[in-house]
């Protein structure tokens, strides 16, 4: 399995949290790439960084308001679609999506709704509501959008669409970061010629970062290089474990 299939995968499980049994699966794989990307655990020799570390560490769940922001590809902390229209920003009409088998909408037209259809958008937050500190929220500049398909992405809150650097398949943001903001991107068409060339493969990444993400880079050298100070990581709520469902 490819960084980049690992990547969609996170993706999926967080967006669509219905299987809870692929969610707790990717859950531990990424568990057990960050051991391997740090070089260390309790079972293995420590490392120069944490040999002497007396200290362990909580890692907080990943999601849109995370401020490790611990993945390159932001896009992968999504909090889940959300159903949009003109007057409303959730319909709550998330469940009638017309999703394809990893969770990208294949149209913006309901599946199986009684009543009638009020969403005429899809949107996810991302990098929201993170904390004030002397660096910013979050960081600020440019960011880039790849995604596979056809359609239409507009963008809100602290990001801005550059055209004049933007081209099909790859667009490029400018980003002020603020308290409470972040960026919302929000599919407003999709497969606009019926041929089944929908938006899908979504990453979001500062520009800075493209070339890490495209070569399959997966996790952020910056929250790497925070946790191998520590001795132990806890990854419970990278499990989802509070409140989990799941059972043996």
């Amino acid at each position: 399995m490819t960084n980049e299939q690992v990547t969609l995968g996170w993706l999926v499980a967080f967006e669509f949290p219905g299987n809870l049994k692929q969610l707790w699966r990717i859950c531990v794989l990424l568990t057990l790439m960050v051991v391997a990307a740090l070089g260390c655990s309790r079972a293995f020799a420590a490392t120069s960084a944490n040999a002497q570390s007396p200290l362990g560490i909580n890692l907080t769940s990943v999601n849109y308001f995370t401020p490790e922001m611990p993945l390159l590809n932001i896009f992968s902390t999504a909090g889940g679609w959300i159903t949009h229209s003109n007057s409303s920003f959730d319909t709550g009409e998330e469940a009638y999506l017309n999703l394809d088998a990893n969770g990208w909408p294949k149209s913006l037209t309901a599946v199986n709704e009684s009543g009638s259809q009020k969403f005429n958008s899809v949107g996810v937050l991302l990098v929201r509501n993170l904390p004030n500190t002397s660096n910013g929220n979050y960081p600020a500049g440019q960011y880039v959008v790849l995604y596979d398909g056809q359609g239409t992405l507009t963008y809100q809150f602290d990001a801005v669409k550059n055209a004049a650097l933007s081209s099909p398949g790859r667009d490029v943001l400018d980003v002020t970061p603020s308290y409470g903001g972040g960026i919302h991107v929000v599919i407003t068409s999709t497969d606009p010629n019926h041929t089944g060339n929908y938006i899908r493969n979504i990453r979001v990444m500062q520009a800075s970062n493209e070339a890490a993400v495209k070569a399959g880079q997966l996790f952020n050298p910056n929250f790497l290089s925070l946790v191998q100070h520590f001795h132990v990581l806890r990854f419970m709520d990278w499990l989802q474990t509070n409140n989990s469902t799941l059972s043996s």
